[in-house]
């Protein structure tokens, strides 16, 4: 079958054909080959096909820099260099070289550094486009990858390297006037970058016996020093580093910098104005970091992991279940987050105290995006030795510091701790996941741990394990190993919902039901209920909580139950001294209290509302009352205001729970019917979220244009779901054969219930001894809701 012809544009004699590997350095190097004469002619590498290469008739050809790896990111350009090889001279740069070297059976790994608009100091041997440039040139290197010299086919030789750390800087086939160079002399800041190409543009043919002036075989000339680069070249072609190729760091970095550099350009967003921003104090004021869980959407070795995460909810859900510290991702690309994510965070915690501190987790490449992290809200950000390299880390540590956040510097073998102690890192975060392939070898801490107690530094820093910790199996045998901290990433599993247990009598009930696994505890106040506790006993249940399960310090305590205290249209300052003499965590308000009593009362607030049972179809012969206007007319029924509309204004109270009013007419939560609420309502509430859905045929009120106390039926799932989803508490008639259908129909944050996992028939002397709470009940709830 005959190739497809040529396109016009490629179809007569081209002087320099180049490959471009989509990069924009193509067009530098362009524009440096046409001021020294040559007319260049570029094509981007998916332009033609191997079969079309024969068509060609060029007198020279070059392959440009680009992002990736050679075998998946340089289309035509490997084929391309296997038939002009002998013909006519043929070069790469960058990307070209890598595929030069792939080509011919060598291998790409790592290099063992990360150099992005970095100049190294370069060795040549003096020959071909190297001739009569002078040594130590400096070079500007864009790349992560590089050729391997233990791996180097006999068929090339080096021909360059960086004089500091022996990474090979060029390449040139021994017959054929194949040329390569890994970093850039197109560059202005890459000395004799003219030179070295009008050397290239001097080459004719295609092998070195046509081109004795380039001086290859010359006997006369020194060879290039292989020796004095043997032991370097070593130390970066490990097993390790051969099988990392493509690096998905890599990928990443160069990303996140193309997009830093497009956000700092951004008028408004540069970074002189987020500077502006700091010195008007507008960042939230900073603490000090230690562990955590993180919260991500996706990755690049699992894809889409949960797509729909709301940030805010899972990170409260963390801190309210006792996380120290919460890890925000923030990397837009392959992890699916974003700065917005962290700010809302930020929002969502700052109520509580204490209050974890919040790590940016992010690929931080620059002070630009430091900064950016503090005005986020910010405690720490994550700095990655691997990609940054010592001198780079060192100088955004101690930027850093200047901002008030000390980073978490991030490690994956000895030889990195190394460098994070050198740069006087406190917080040091062991990676068990390999960044450049993604796999994970759980005993790199262990190894980071050992060579940390051999230096006796253990107790001056902060060593963190992070990535594949799975549970408390591998937690214990971190902190034999002297590990103070552990980054847990919790990932997408069917929904679960933290559980409140409301109406706790007795000292010793609310021991049980906190064994039981509850993560709140309800004191009741109200005078009418049946479940009201005094002040008195109420105190002696929060010291035995207290006593029993004191908030975490460190990784290894026990987590407790947060105290809740219910009030209903009683005085505020009643409720600020029953906080006070109690010491409870959160006040829920089950009345008409005035919405701005939120700010006053000193803890978090939970604010009830009431949603009606589900509708029930009226007896077709009950007639239902007309609206008659003063002409005798029936008008259409007034819309009522949506009765839950307060209960999602922002900026007073932190929570929102739902329990059952007495009747659709009603918005005030009756509480211990054992009626279950209109689920459908709820979940509705949820989807439409903190930060709703707009559009043209959305509303932004919580429910549906015309639904007015669950009235109109509709579709859960066609509702449009909210980038945030609102963190709900969910009450009314649950119990444990019921909860774990709630949870998947409504999604909320927390459950809440009383009457569901009581005691049948309790007399007075009953419940002052042990309380109303069926212990198995209980303990059944809470196995329902959290799946276990």
């Amino acid at each position: 079958m005959a190739p497809t012809p040529l396109p016009a544009t490629l179809s007569g004699d081209i002087d320099t054909l180049m490959i471009d590997n989509f990069d924009s350095f193509t067009w530098n190097l362009y524009q440096s080959l046409s001021l020294l004469g040559t007319q260049v002619t570029v094509i981007r590498n998916n332009a033609l096909t191997a079969d079309q290469l024969p068509l060609l008739r060029i007198n020279r050809l070059i392959i440009s820099p680009g992002p990736g790896h050679p075998k998946t990111d340089s289309g035509v350009s490997r084929d391309a260099i296997r038939y002009f090889a002998g013909k006519v001279p043929v070069m790469g740069v960058c990307m070209g070289l890598e595929c030069i070297v792939d080509v011919y059976g060598g291998e790409i790994g790592y290099a063992g550094e990360i150099k992005h608009g970095k100049l190294s100091p370069v060795i040549h041997d003096g020959r071909s486009i190297f001739l009569s440039l002078p040594q130590s040139i400096q070079s500007t290197r864009y790349h992560s990858l590089s050729a391997s010299l233990l791996s180097l086919p006999s068929c090339l030789m080096a021909t360059s390297a960086t004089s500091e750390s022996g990474v090979i800087m060029g390449v040139r086939h021994r017959t054929y006037v194949v040329e390569a160079v890994q970093y850039h002399p197109e560059s202005i800041l890459s000395e004799e970058g003219e030179g070295l190409l009008k050397n290239f543009l001097s080459l004719r043919g295609g092998t070195w016996e046509e081109n004795p002036h380039a001086k290859v075989n010359d006997p006369d000339m020194p060879p290039f020093p292989y020796e004095a680069l043997t032991d370097k070249s070593k130390s970066i072609t490990t097993e390790a580093a051969k099988s990392s190729a493509p690096s998905i760091l890599t990928k990443i970095a160069q990303k996140r910098t193309s997009d830093v550099e497009a956000l700092s350009n951004t008028p408004g967003l540069t970074l002189p104005a987020l500077n502006a921003h700091l010195s008007l104090h507008l960042a939230p004021p900073p603490i000090s970091f230690p562990s955590g869980c993180s919260t991500r959407r996706a990755s690049p070795s699992a894809g889409s992991i949960a797509p729909h995460t709301s940030a805010p909810h899972t990170a409260l859900s963390y801190a309210l279940a006792g996380a120290s510290a919460i890890s925000v991702l923030t990397e837009p690309t392959y992890f699916h987050g974003h700065l917005e994510d962290m700010r809302a965070v930020r929002l969502a915690i700052d109520g509580l105290d204490p209050r974890p501190a919040v790590l940016r987790k992010d690929f931080i490449l620059s002070e630009y995006q430091v900064v950016e992290a503090r005005l986020a809200g910010a405690d720490s950000v994550l700095l990655i030795v691997a990609m940054l390299g010592k001198d780079r880390t060192r100088e955004l540590l101690e930027y850093s510091m200047t901002l008030g956040m000390e980073p978490l510097v991030e490690v994956n073998s000895p030889s990195e701790l190394h460098i994070a102690l050198d740069v006087g890192a406190k917080v040091i975060g062991v990676n068990n996941r390999n960044l450049h392939s993604f796999t994970v070898d759980m005993s790199t801490t262990s190894g980071v741990a050992e060579v940390l107690e051999q230096k006796g530094k253990t107790g001056e820093v902060i060593l963190c394990a992070l990535s594949g910790i799975k549970g408390p199996v591998d937690v214990r045998a971190y902190r034999e190993q002297g590990v103070k901290a552990v980054l847990v990433d919790i990932k997408s599993t069917p929904p679960t919902a933290l559980v409140k247990i409301c109406g706790i009598l007795t000292p010793s009930e609310a021991l049980s039901t906190a064994d039981a696994g509850a993560d709140f505890l309800g004191l009741v106040f109200v005078p009418s209920s049946k479940r009201r506790v005094s002040v008195h006993i109420a105190r002696e249940i929060s010291l035995a909580v207290r006593n029993t399960f004191p908030l975490p310090a460190s990784m290894t305590m026990t987590t407790r139950p947060l105290l809740v205290g219910v009030f209903q249209n009683q005085p505020l300052r009643y409720i600020q001294r029953v906080v006070r003499d109690v010491g409870l965590d959160i006040v829920q308000l089950h009345g008409s209290e005035p919405i701005e009593w939120a700010r006053s009362i000193g803890v978090p607030v939970i604010r009830v509302g009431g949603v009606p049972p589900p509708s029930t179809p009226e007896p077709a012969s009950e007639e239902k009352p007309e609206c008659v206007n003063e002409k005798g007319n029936v008008a259409a029924p007034l819309p009522s205001p949506d009765p839950l509309t307060t209960l999602t204004t922002p900026g007073y109270h932190h929570f929102i729970l739902l329990d059952t009013s007495s009747s659709a007419q009603s918005s005030s939560p009756s509480g211990g019917t054992g009626k279950t609420l209109d689920w459908a309502l709820a979940a509705r509430l949820v989807r439409k979220g903190e930060v709703p859905v707009i559009s043209p045929d959305v509303s932004v009120n919580a429910f549906p244009s015309g639904v007015v106390n669950g009235t109109r039926e509709q579709n859960v799932d066609e509702e449009p779901m909210s980038t945030f989803p609102l963190p709900l508490i969910l009450a009314g008639g649950l119990k444990p054969s019921n909860v774990r259908e709630a949870i998947e129909h409504v999604r909320p944050w927390v459950v809440d219930v009383s009457g569901g996992v009581e005691r049948d028939g309790v007399d007075d002397e009953l419940e002052r001894e042990g309380g109303r709470k069926d212990e198995e009940k209980v303990r059944a709830f809470v196995r329902a809701a959290k799946e276990i």
